[in-house]
């Protein structure tokens, strides 16, 4: 008969090699997978470059409702177009018939009575509004258009004889005279500005190609349409005038008007319309155009 001590060291001891059994065929089972493994030839996948079938840009191309492209010619009012960003760049250009459309000035000799174009635009119940030529204030306090300034109402300013160029519209007929020694009456719309910047469809030389600003131009083209441009790209002259023949605009003739914060060109399709455009600061004239 075995002794009770011993016979519980033997009944452990057996328990515990049955236990730890499992754990060395396991290991034993694992090495040899890891030499069979090793014994093989695992092909290396290869990495495929596929090209697509189509690659979509990230960014569609533009369209022509883009609205940084030029706009072409758009039908506005009767006998008026407007163009937008005109050579794809902040400028307007308005382009009338003189045969339907109507001038009318608005002007003001007090100083305290100026507004931006945009006003005068709403106070006229205009159509398209466009600032004018050069200005001053007088020691008298009184604002003076810097050359003729005429319309329905009458001569507001008198013709600055051999300065610049006068727009001019008679009867149904617009042109543009470089330094006219002098005018008829019976106008629908006379405004003179310095200096010319196109003539005969060439920019005019020797212009001055410093001190950049916002330009306003009006110009006559080669079928007798009065075109108004307002460029907010801060140009010289010589690069404004550069530009404009340049341009498919077809200028005959352009001057320079008033610029820099005067700069102004205020549109709509109908006088309860929104209105779009540039706005001037406060300005003692605009053409105001139904």
């Amino acid at each position: 008969m075995s002794h009770p001590s011993a016979n519980r060291f033997i009944e452990l001891h057996s328990f515990r090699r049955v236990r730890t059994m499992p754990g060395v065929a396991t290991q034993l089972i694992l090495c040899l997978l890891c030499i069979l493994l090793a014994a093989c030839e695992v092909p290396t996948p290869q990495l495929q470059d596929p090209t697509p079938a189509l690659l979509t840009p990230i960014t569609a191309p533009p369209t022509r409702g883009d609205p940084n492209l030029d706009s072409g010619w758009q039908p506005l009012f009767a006998g008026a177009e407007i163009r937008r960003n005109l050579g794809q760049a902040a400028r307007l250009a308005l382009r009338l018939d003189p045969t339907v459309v109507r001038f009318d000035i608005a002007f003001s000799a007090n100083p305290d009575q100026m507004q931006t174009v945009g006003a005068w635009l709403n106070e006229r119940d205009a159509l398209a509004a466009i600032n004018c030529g050069f200005y001053l204030t007088t020691d008298q306090n009184e604002n003076r258009h810097i050359g003729l300034l005429a319309g329905p109402e009458g001569v507001l300013a008198p013709l600055r004889a051999g300065w610049g160029g006068v727009l001019l519209v008679r009867g149904n007929k617009a042109s543009l005279a470089a330094a006219p020694g002098s005018v008829s009456d019976a106008l629908r719309l006379g405004l003179q500005g310095w200096p010319m910047l196109v003539r005969g469809g060439q920019p005019v030389s020797g212009l001055n190609d410093s001190d950049p600003a916002a330009r306003t131009a009006a110009g006559v083209d080669s079928q007798g349409r009065v075109i108004f441009i307002a460029d907010v790209t801060s140009a010289t002259l010589a690069g404004f005038a550069a530009f404009l023949a340049a341009s498919d605009l077809g200028l005959v003739q352009a001057v320079n008007l008033d610029g820099g914060s005067s700069t102004g060109l205020r549109y709509r399709a109908a006088v309860n319309a929104p209105a779009a455009g540039y706005d001037s600061f406060f300005v003692p004239c605009a053409v105001v155009v139904r």
